[in-house]
């Protein structure tokens, strides 16, 4: 998977976290969605960043590895400010919009 191929999957899931958003009501369905898409994107920053370093050392990008949810959780993104809780949704900006985290547990 090339960067240009990781940073379409980056916008797919924040187009769909928006979508959820903009349900009214919150299923235990959608709280398992949404977390699985949080988790999904930490994986999809991290091996971003993972290439980019590669790249910047001399080393082969194709290197990089998708990591395990317990190791990318917590980073935060390249293009998000801070993190907590929302992981890396919270202030992530693509294309003019903003990732709206509220109102998940």
């Amino acid at each position: 998977m090339d960067d240009q191929s990781i940073l379409h999957r980056i916008q797919h899931l924040v187009d769909e976290e928006h979508r959820l958003d903009n349900q009214q009501g919150h299923s235990p369905e959608d709280r398992e969605r949404h977390h699985a898409m949080r988790v999904e994107l930490d994986q999809c920053w991290d091996l971003l960043r993972q290439r980019r370093a590669r790249r910047e050392f001399g080393d082969d990008p194709e290197g990089a590895k998708v990591r395990g949810e317990k190791t990318v959780e917590g980073t935060s993104s390249s293009r998000g400010g801070g993190r907590g809780r929302s992981g890396c949704l919270h202030g992530l900006r693509l294309n003019g919009n903003q990732a709206n985290t509220q109102g998940w547990s």
